[in-house]
């Protein structure tokens, strides 16, 4: 039926699951984003770009270095979402 309608569990699940996603493809770009607003108070040498901030990070660090953090940021929106679209 075309006019079914989402439960309040189900609602909540589609939005700690779209937050989650969410998550997964912006932490590294959140990652980029806060080492190229930070570097002027670091004493390493400064990226030239955000491309050149990522192949840094990811020749230096690792690629996991992009998800540092997600456990916290993903428990936050995954929470947040999941309780707004509940209601």
């Amino acid at each position: 039926d075309s006019n079914q309608s989402f439960s309040v569990l189900e609602n909540a699940l589609v939005g700690v699951a779209a937050a989650f996603c969410a998550g997964v493809l912006t932490n590294p770009v959140d990652v980029v984003k806060t080492r190229m607003m930070t570097q002027a108070a670091s004493t390493q040498l400064p990226y030239k770009s955000a491309l050149d901030c990522f192949n840094t990070i990811l020749r230096t660090e690792g690629a996991a270095t992009f998800y540092s953090g997600f456990k916290q940021r993903s428990t936050y929106m995954c929470l947040l979402w999941g309780v707004t679209f509940a209601l």
